[in-house]
């Protein structure tokens, strides 16, 4: 169920791109390159920033269980 919801976020981001590129280049004459490569970089992105959020995640369970801890050593 994620996967193809992530999957579906990368298309309609790549899509999406697609289309101002080409409104930009209907406007100022230039012409922006979508490629798949582009999509590629996307997904790189987004593994990239979701182990970057896993990692602080991880940090945050593990003050606030370090927090627990010290609150029941000073309940006892």
């Amino acid at each position: 169920m994620m996967r193809s919801s992530i999957v579906e976020m990368c298309k309609e981001v790549h899509v999406r791109a697609k289309n101002v590129g080409d409104l930009f280049e209907s406007q100022f004459k230039r012409k922006v390159f979508t490629t798949p490569k582009s999509y590629l970089d996307l997904i790189n992105l987004y593994i990239n920033t979701l182990n970057y959020k896993r990692k602080e995640v991880d940090h945050d369970i593990k003050r606030l269980s370090n927090g627990l801890t010290k609150l029941e050593q000073a309940n006892t």
